[in-house]
């Protein structure tokens, strides 16, 4: 059990949480390129407004909420749903934090979410990031691809059909 997970609305105070989570998030690709630490950060920087004006403008009816475990901050998680779907924007979880099951618990709830209403859980994740293991586990695979993203889809399994057993007439 990772703890008490709780989730919070998010609102404008929120910002520099979520850059350093964006940039947290984001940590693996830039190791590889050589640039000064003033350079990584004006980069992030454009890149989380780039991602967040984005998101909103296509996402506005979407649920965007603060991850908590034990009252501190660790991740946000974004959601959109319709009569149709639920798809899943964005998931992150701060790194220290990550390989807890947290993640893993969020998803269950959502997949269980998903199988009451009778509705695909959708979402895009990029090729190399290791919380592809962690969708495949749960069920996910693979709908499409596109760069260096793929779709992925959960279906909700549907219970099998009670058996019409025959009337016998005596």
């Amino acid at each position: 059990m990772p703890g008490n997970i709780t989730f919070r609305s998010i609102d404008e105070s929120d910002t520099p949480f979520l850059k350093q989570l964006y940039g947290d998030s984001r940590a693996r690709e830039f190791s590889i390129i050589p640039w000064s630490k003033q350079d990584r950060e004006d980069f992030i920087e454009r890149q989380f407004e780039a991602q967040d004006k984005s998101y909103k403008v296509n996402f506005f009816n979407a649920d965007y909420r603060i991850i908590q475990l034990n009252k501190t901050e660790i991740g946000r998680v974004i959601i959109n749903r319709t009569d149709e779907l639920i798809h899943l924007i964005d998931l992150a979880i701060l790194i220290p934090f990550q390989g807890r099951g947290i993640g893993g618990e969020i998803l269950s709830s959502i997949l269980t979410e998903a199988q009451a209403l009778s509705v695909p859980v959708t979402l895009n994740v990029e090729q190399l990031n290791p919380a592809i293991n962690l969708y495949r586990r749960l069920g996910f695979h693979q709908t499409g691809a596109a760069g260096p993203h793929i779709s992925m889809e959960w279906t909700p399994f549907r219970e099998p059909e009670k058996i019409k057993t025959p009337s016998v007439k005596k």
